[in-house]
């Protein structure tokens, strides 16, 4: 009985010792991801650059929802959109909240095909890694995944920024998905009177067969849905073009 003991002892040591062996990658791929200075600022300026001096151009003019769009450089044609909303019903902490901190019980309200997710890692307190699964919700098309760091800011005055990019920290991707890479960014600005602004740059690369110009010609509409999503969540005035909103 000693032995059987001894020996049951031992299994169980072992199986610990060999999970910890598979999962010590893992461990120091999201130890190591750190959101950079550079980040914030590349996303700073072009959440708030005019039209004229940031390459962009108007690639949806339609529900009185102006999407814009602009080239990046090296990007392997995936381009850059932004949409700017200059008046949500609500304060600026609660569309934080709801974009930023609680993305995770909130995101089916503007992405239907959201499925399930989790906080793989929060590092420190402005830094998560975030994992989540989506629905295709197109018969024999992959569904997708996506395993990204998000990162947060405040600059004063109420304005909050978050900046999110694709890592390689949550483990392979589950059988029958393909993994998105993703990079974005939002800000967000009080207005007084319980109002807020909002900003937001996407840019997707959803991977398998879809190619950059088939995903360019979505993401406008993708993106008038959002915020109509957005006008059931906090009500909200037409947007603008953004030079028109910065102007404000």
């Amino acid at each position: 009985n000693a032995e059987y003991m001894g020996t049951n002892r031992f299994v169980k040591m072992r199986n610990v010792a060999v999970l910890l062996l598979l999962l010590s990658p893992l461990v120091l791929a999201t130890t190591d991801v750190v959101c950079k200075e550079e980040w914030f600022k590349t996303d700073f300026e072009l959440l708030t650059s005019k039209p004229a001096q940031g390459g962009w151009w108007i690639a949806s003019d339609s529900d009185n929802v102006i999407v814009e769009e602009r080239k990046i450089e090296g990007s392997g044609g995936w381009d850059l959109f932004r949409i700017a909303i200059p008046t949500l019903h609500a304060p600026v902490e609660k569309v934080f909240d709801t974009f930023v901190n609680n993305v995770l019980t909130e995101s089916h309200k503007w992405t239907k095909e959201f499925k399930v997710g989790k906080v793989i890692a929060k590092p420190n307190d402005h830094t998560r890694i975030i994992y989540m699964e989506f629905d295709s919700g197109v018969p024999l098309v992959d569904n997708r995944d996506l395993c990204y760091v998000e990162c947060t800011r405040d600059l004063g005055n109420g304005i909050k920024q978050a900046s999110f990019r694709s890592v390689d920290a949550c483990g392979p991707s589950p059988k029958g998905a393909t993994r998105i890479q993703w990079w974005g960014a939002n800000l967000f600005a009080p207005q007084g009177d319980n109002k807020s602004s909002w900003i937001l740059i996407d840019q997707e690369n959803q991977g398998g067969y879809i190619p950059a110009f088939a995903m360019n010609l979505a993401m406008p509409k993708y993106l008038r849905e959002e915020y109509k999503a957005l006008e059931k969540l906090f009500g909200s005035g037409d947007a603008v073009q953004t030079d028109n909103f910065l102007a404000n």
